[in-house]
């Protein structure tokens, strides 16, 4: 498992915030597109570490995913040091 991944049921952004740059992944449980994700964020650990990027898998939290206007499914979202959504 990454050190750079990170599974939540609710997602604290003002923890992150000024800290971390986020990326956000979701999608129901086996999903392959989210395990592609964790393995290309695994081939890019130097590049995240470098970016003070964290890869945070969310599931399928409903209050997260509104919070974040993400759509049913898999779905990314990219999330800056200021706390704003940037992708």
């Amino acid at each position: 498992m990454l050190p750079l991944l990170l599974t939540m049921e609710r997602l604290d952004l003002a923890a992150h915030q000024w800290k971390h740059r986020l990326l956000i992944v979701s999608g129901l449980p086996g999903d392959k597109d989210v395990e592609t994700v964790r393995q290309r964020a695994e081939a890019a650990r130097k590049g995240f570490e470098e970016r003070d990027l964290l890869l945070i898998d969310i599931g399928q939290d409903a209050p997260t995913r509104a919070r974040l206007k993400l759509p049913e499914g898999f779905s990314i979202a990219l999330i800056g040091k200021d706390g704003g959504v940037k992708l």
